[in-house]
């Protein structure tokens, strides 16, 4: 069987992606029917299908029962201990890891290791909370604290796969004990380096250089991000494996005149190992380093070097160390990009071989095209995962970048170098300058093709992702069987095609209802086939939330602007917003707010009471409600899905409440089926077919 690390590998990281979707009781009996599972394959294999393919399904299975069953130990003797500490209330001592500075600069969320508690030393932990102020990486904290089970919104993964499994808040700010920590030699010299650099190219060259160099991207503009995104480039400011193996092949070509091979080899490692502790050791640059230093490995002892057994053996290592790193989705679109790549180049170079005649420079833009065709489609399924949205002309943006790709990474470390070395400061400005170029060129990109109409498909939940894995997988076994390409291609869009009908059938027709950012009192965005209307409750900041989701929604007007405010002469909303038409509450009775073109089986209704406001929404029968302030419910009708805020609701009954962060105290006494704390999750409506609730990375149910 070839290449069984990278099957045992790759098989740990897809068993621990899903296992954190599944409750912690269910996986030993999980670990039980992988087993089995696995047992039964080898059975068959043995006596009826000698298939190669069913070896890998009978790996799949056993290293998934590995896999759950390491889980389960992590959880017990690692993730509780940490755990049980919920509920209690310390005096800490932690040195600050990594800080999340507010946009006003006047609150931080902070990671920090924990060290001593009451004055007693103990096993390192770490833990996130939030601080008034501004703090430096490596300040050493002393405070009064709570400690709080983690709030299990859409980063709680992103935290346990750092190692977070702990939140805390802060008893008194003003007893906090601050001891400014003094910088290491590293950070000193990035910060000089930078300061440097922005004197060579200010402006926005300088936050993409941070970006692509030392991993800092605190200084890129919003829309400069926006557009990244957009035109499917964002991985080029996420230091991964393109940047790292950048710097240790420039510093491998660059000493082979002068060393031996051997020598060489070990020089690009060093280079290897500084820049990982350079940038931070995030699990998609872990990733990038085990994968570069198995990379040098093998050739170092001569072995053919297998880029797909070193990535699978990554996996492995990452998923033993930590197993919730598999859910991390920087870590995973750096694997997926990478599979997708080698893949690509690996079915290029086999189909090229029988293409002996064709040019070279042709062979170089097909293999190009192929390439950037591989990460584009291998990373679909992790972006429709978590709702990140699918760049239509990605693969044509990366095109256009490819061949100044490895040219702009080598200019911008060596600007970064020249820049914070004061004797090579001449050598640093035609570097600068040719970098400058290059960033030039990948700003115009980026921002014309966002630009281009329809630039992102939203697709997201658990269907569309399964669908296009499933696709990946039926064009594999026919690779695998040397099914022909017309016949390949040909089943390959059939079957496409019939997930994009059911795909179709279960989205015609239906209205989605979303928060608009994750403030207690956030404004509410209702998504119509052919119409678009707002629910505004909260305050002027919401005004950029809604705008963000109509961005990304790609929604231009807005037909039905509802403002439930108790006071609507605060700040103008109508024109903030551009709408059409907007509806206020003006009495105790139920008002229809008409919207300028109907949305076909909706209606909305809203009235005013002594301390609020609220709006119902009708759709096949069922309701819909949102308030504004405090409300009684006695006289309304029976509620399927209510969306929360801060205000208290008296004589409520509803089948599910929504909240968009942390809920109050008094929505303790409030009964319902189900509670739901998510900025991510949705209400689907349809006239026919009733309402469904949409979580994050779940599908509808």
């Amino acid at each position: 069987m070839r290449r069984l690390l990278a099957a045992i590998g790759f098989s740990f990281l897809a068993v621990n992606f899903f296992a954190a979707y599944w409750p912690s009781a269910a996986y030993g009996l999980s670990a039980a029917v992988c087993v089995v599972g696995g047992l039964a394959v080898i059975f068959i294999r043995k006596r009826f299908l000698k298939k190669s393919a069913l070896c890998y399904a009978a790996v799949f299975f056993l290293c998934g029962a590995v896999a759950l069953m390491h889980r389960m130990a992590y959880e017990q003797l690692v993730v509780k201990p940490v755990q049980a500490l919920a509920g209690t209330q310390a005096v800490i001592m932690a040195e600050i890891e990594e800080v999340s500075q507010t946009q006003e600069m006047s609150y931080a969320f902070v990671r920090a290791k924990v060290t001593r508690i009451d004055g007693n030393k103990v096993s390192p932990f770490s833990v996130r909370f939030g601080l008034p102020g501004k703090y430096e990486q490596g300040d050493v904290l002393t405070a009064e604290v709570v400690f709080e089970m983690p709030e299990a919104d859409r980063y709680l993964l992103y935290h346990y796969a750092n190692g977070v499994y702990l939140s805390a808040s802060v008893i008194d700010a003003n007893a906090i004990l601050c001891i400014p920590g003094e910088a290491g030699a590293w950070q000193r010299w990035k910060e000089k380096s930078i300061e440097a650099v922005q004197s060579l190219l200010p402006g926005e060259n300088t936050s993409l250089i941070a970006a692509m160099t030392i991993g800092d991207d605190s200084l890129i503009s919003k829309q400069t991000e926006e557009d990244m995104r957009k035109a499917g480039l964002s991985h080029l400011l996420v230091v991964s494996g393109l940047h790292l193996s950048a710097v240790s092949g420039m510093l491998y070509e660059s000493v082979r005149g002068w060393l031996s091979k051997k020598s060489a080899l070990l020089a690009a490692c060093g280079g290897s190992l500084l820049f990982m502790a350079l940038v931070g050791l995030s699990p998609s640059v872990v990733r990038a380093g085990v994968t570069m230093l198995l990379f040098y490995a093998a050739k170092w002892m001569g072995e053919k070097e297998d880029s797909l057994t070193s990535l699978g053996f990554a996996a492995l290592l990452l998923c033993l160390f930590n197993p919730y790193a598999a859910s991390d989705v920087g870590l995973l679109l750096s694997f997926s990009a990478t599979l997708g790549v080698l893949t690509a180049d690996i079915l290029w170079r086999q189909w090229i071989l029988e293409k002996e005649t064709t040019p070279s420079w042709l062979r170089q833009i097909g293999q190009m095209t192929m390439i950037s065709v591989g990460a584009v489609l291998a990373t679909a399924p992790v972006l429709i995962w978590f709702d990140m949205g699918l760049s239509l002309y990605g693969a044509a943006a990366n095109l256009l970048i490819a061949p100044l790709v490895l040219p702009m990474m080598a200019s911008a470390f060596m600007t970064v170098l020249f820049a914070g070395l004061p004797f090579l400061g001449i050598v640093a400005y035609p570097v600068a300058f040719f970098c400058g170029l290059c960033l030039k060129w990948l700003q115009w990109v980026a921002h014309t093709t966002a630009m281009l109409p329809a630039s992102t498909l939203m697709l997201s939940g658990l269907y569309p992702a399964v669908a296009v894995i499933g696709l990946f997988v039926v064009a594999w076994a026919a690779y695998q069987n040397e099914v022909s390409f017309p016949k390949a291609f040909c089943m390959t869009a059939l079957l496409a095609s019939a997930a994009c009908a059911v795909f179709l059938w279960q989205t015609s027709g239906v209205i989605r209802v979303v928060f608009a950012g994750s403030a207690e009192n956030a404004p509410l965005v209702v998504l119509a086939p052919d119409a678009t209307a707002v629910v505004f409750r909260g305050g002027e900041s919401g005004i950029a939330e809604v705008r963000q989701v109509l961005k990304e929604h790609q929604r231009n007007d807005i037909q039905l602007l509802i403002d439930l405010r108790k006071e609507p002469e605060q700040f103008p909303l109508r024109e903030a917003l551009e709408s059409e038409t907007i509806f206020t509450a003006e009495t105790d009775c139920f008002q229809r707010a008409v919207l300028s073109s109907e949305i076909e089986g909706l209606d909305f209704y809203v009235l005013r009471q002594e301390n609020g406001c609220a709006a119902i929404l009708s759709c096949g029968g069922g309701y819909a409600a949102v308030t504004s302030g405090a409300m009684d419910f006695e006289y309304m009708p029976e509620i399927q899905v209510f969306f929360a805020g801060s205000g208290k609701i008296e004589h409520l009954k509803a089948d599910t409440i929504l909240f968009a962060s942390s809920p109050r105290e008094h929505w303790q006494s409030v009964s319902a089926q189900q509670t739901i704390k998510s900025e991510e999750t949705e209400l689907w409506l349809h006239p026919k077919r009733g309402w469904s609730i949409k979580e994050e990375n779940s599908g509808a149910v």
